[in-house]
């Protein structure tokens, strides 16, 4: 047995398993493909469902449907309630292969521009994580320490994370199925503009076939690895792929498939740019109308045209990205790993030659009340518009 996919029904009453089985043999293979529906950590059966399958020499897959007597706990960021799927190939006698499958009863949809989740109106906190773990040089790969990174999301209030051209280990969807987060990573693919002129010489998203095959390629991928997690709510191909160098055509088709290939997310050609027709959400600064407050200070925000102009969710893209000066007393030790902080070691020898050094202190503090007051006014700002408002841009 290669691989068990579960497609969990929106009224949360079934749950469809299709199991990839390979046969090494020359012959047909035939044999019972059995499946039982627990919760997560019970011993009660909830569901079973059984039938024969043939597979010829290669690699072929065996379905059924797994049908509930009531329906089933929904999994949400408020309930992240999950269940197993046991599922057996072949009969007691010849020692049949086994599987296991964890996974969570969670549709998601939009309604226009209104995101749902289990068929209720979801408003998207989010934040942003672009690889950056100068302790090890690489991401966490356990579970325990996921947990902790993302523990600190969810205590900040946040029910969302984009990973920024990347994404996570097994690891940190196992994590967020637990702690109720949801998440958008990406294929590492991003060429802007700008970037068709740097060394490389990279030719647009679209443009390359070896490119776009391995887009493609990763795609289903990502999907067949980390499907089940309902944590994994959203993905989009890449981030800000250029207005000019793109092929707009190639990329919407991209996501067409990839939405027809498996439609338990949310899809999205890129994180910020052009809105396209097969998109099921928008990250953008601008709808119509922005999406970010910038200006001079305020507290006024409405950001309703933004949402109202576009046909799908909008995710405000970098609303909290800001210049943040660095406390270089606590910061430049806690590097102890195998990256530098070059950047950071560079900024303060420039602020030790401009004699400002003594001014430090005044500086982190004032950039601290700065962004209290960035984020206070964006989470007030927020909160007047909901839930009363008809239109909520979510935010990243």
């Amino acid at each position: 047995m290669r691989s068990v996919a579960v497609y969990p029904a929106a009224d949360r009453r079934s749950a469809r398993v299709v199991a990839v089985l390979g046969n090494t043999a020359s012959a047909v293979r035939s044999g019972p493909l059995t499946a039982r529906l627990f919760k997560e950590k019970g011993d009660r059966c909830l569901a079973e469902a059984r039938t024969e399958v043939r597979i010829a020499p290669g690699v072929g897959n065996g379905e059924l449907t797994l049908t509930l007597a009531e329906p089933a706990e929904a999994w949400d960021e408020f309930s992240p309630a999950r269940y197993r799927i046991e599922v057996q190939f072949g009969d007691a006698a010849a020692g049949p292969d086994e599987a296991i499958a964890w996974f969570g009863f969670r549709h998601v949809d939009h309604k226009g521009s209104t995101l749902r989740i289990n068929g209720r109106t979801v408003f998207l906190r989010g934040t942003l994580d672009c690889c950056v773990y100068p302790e090890n040089g690489h991401p966490p790969m356990t579970q325990g320490a996921w947990e902790r990174v993302l523990g600190v999301v969810k205590q900040y209030g946040f029910n969302h994370v984009r990973f920024h051209t990347w994404c996570p280990p097994d690891a940190a969807f196992e994590a967020a199925d637990r702690l109720g987060l949801y998440l958008q990573p990406e294929t590492p693919a991003w060429i802007d503009d700008w970037g068709v002129e740097t060394v490389t010489r990279p030719r647009g998203i679209g443009r390359d076939p070896e490119v776009v095959a391995f887009l493609r390629a990763e795609l289903r991928r990502v999907c067949a690895a980390y499907g089940n997690h309902p944590s994994f709510v959203m993905l989009a191909i890449g981030n800000e792929f250029g207005f000019k160098n793109t092929d707009w055509a190639c990329v919407n088709e991209m996501v067409q498939e990839i939405k027809l290939a498996d439609p338990r997310r949310l899809y999205s050609g890129c994180t910020a740019r052009k809105h396209l027709p097969a998109d099921d959400y928008w990250v953008t600064h601008d709808s119509g109308a922005a999406t970010r407050g910038l200006g001079p200070a305020h507290t006024d925000w409405d950001l309703a045209k933004a949402a109202a102009a576009s046909p799908v969710p909008v995710i405000a893209h970098e609303t909290g990205q800001r210049p943040v000066f660095p406390d270089y007393e606590r910061l430049l030790p806690a590097f102890t790993g195998p990256l530098a902080p070059l950047n950071p070691e560079r900024y303060r020898r420039v602020l030790q030659a401009s004699r400002m050094e003594r001014q430090a202190r005044e500086f982190v503090r004032t950039s601290a009340l700065f962004q209290l007051a960035h984020h206070g006014g964006t989470r007030s700002r927020d909160s007047r518009r909901w839930p009363h408002g008809r239109y909520r841009p979510r935010q990243r």
